[in-house]
């Protein structure tokens, strides 16, 4: 089985690979992108409960830490309150 589409009824040796190719790129994902468990990433509801979450990634230097508080300071640059408005767009 391929990406792309199965032609065929997919054995159960297929399916055994396919789950375990989507296992790795979970792994990936969490490890390189998010820097924990999807389920813990999940569980972040609030502002307040990223920004305890990053300072725990922060005292370990977790190199995630670096790339999501070099995107907040980035995403806060370019933003002004005049951005932020709701009726910003509309002159």
């Amino acid at each position: 089985m391929i990406p792309g589409g199965v032609t065929s009824v997919p054995s159960q040796r297929d399916i055994i690979r396919a789950l375990s190719i989507l296992d790795t790129q979970i792994k990936w994902y969490e490890n390189s992108i998010l820097g924990c468990s999807i389920e813990e990433w999940l569980s972040l509801k609030s502002v307040e409960d990223f920004n305890h979450w990053l300072e725990k990634k922060r005292a370990t230097q977790d190199t995630t830490a670096t790339m999501w508080s070099n995107l907040l300071k980035t995403k806060t640059k370019k933003s002004s309150p005049q951005d932020t408005h709701p009726n910003s767009q509309c002159h």
